[in-house]
């Protein structure tokens, strides 16, 4: 099943996709950054449509490529690092787990994917 036919993401299966560690999704569920919905007692999930909001809010539409370089630059003058480099560092734990590197770390993993597709349809 593909990531996005399904209906809820477990806390697991969202915190591989992005790369992140699961105290850090949880704790974004905690502060409101991310919506999620109690399943029994215990179990959490987060809906397709949340994880698709998360996406859309670090990427702009394919429509608009010509905002990806400047969104890369942005990117590198704010953190020292090209998107490649710090979403590597950051898989490396060589990047601190806090809640400002989660989300460059969110960003730097979608200007990857939004790089390589605009590379793709070149």
């Amino acid at each position: 099943m593909a990531d996005f036919d399904r209906q809820y993401w477990k806390i697991k299966d969202f915190a591989e996709h992005f790369d992140l560690d699961k105290s850090t999704v949880y704790n974004k569920i905690e502060r409101g950054e991310i919506r999620a919905i109690r399943i029994g007692k215990t179990a959490l999930r987060i809906p397709t449509e949340e994880v698709q909001r998360v996406l859309a809010s670090f990427v702009e539409p394919r429509e608009q490529p010509h905002d990806l370089p400047a969104r890369t630059e942005d990117f590198q003058a704010r953190t020292g690092r090209s998107p490649a480099d710090f979403a590597d560092a950051w898989r490396e734990g060589k990047i601190e787990d806090t809640p400002q590197n989660a989300r460059e770390a969110i960003e730097a993993l979608a200007l990857r994917e939004a790089m390589q597709a605009a590379t793709v349809h070149m």
